[in-house]
């Protein structure tokens, strides 16, 4: 027998529930400038900015076919991980849209 006590492993902490509000905030925003361009992000198809836009945000199909790929329920069981991936997403589709609608100013104006 050895003198030596078995290791004990350290004791893990349940990490505390992450604040994600202000991330959440920020991806509402975008759905709210993605409603100017994508009838979808609005209100019944509409194109409605503001509340509705965030309504409709995130029962888009985008949204929905995300949180079935990974398997949730709904965005509360995303993590910040998830949750920045699709504001990364979101933001790059807002810039397309962006990019278009200058395009098509220019082609207007010349």
């Amino acid at each position: 027998m050895s003198d030596t006590a078995p290791a004990t492993k350290p004791l893990v902490r349940p990490t505390p529930p992450q604040n994600l509000s202000g991330l959440i905030g920020r991806i509402e925003a975008v759905f709210r400038l993605l409603a100017r361009y994508d009838s979808s992000f609005g209100e019944n198809g509409y194109g409605a900015e503001g509340d509705a836009a965030v309504c409709e945000g995130w029962q888009h199909p985008i949204i929905k076919t995300y949180l079935r790929s990974k398997g949730y329920q709904d965005r509360h069981d995303w993590t910040e991980h998830d949750l920045d991936g699709l504001y990364f997403n979101l933001v790059k589709l807002l810039g397309r849209y962006e990019a278009t609608a200058c395009l098509l100013k220019r082609e207007v104006v010349s």
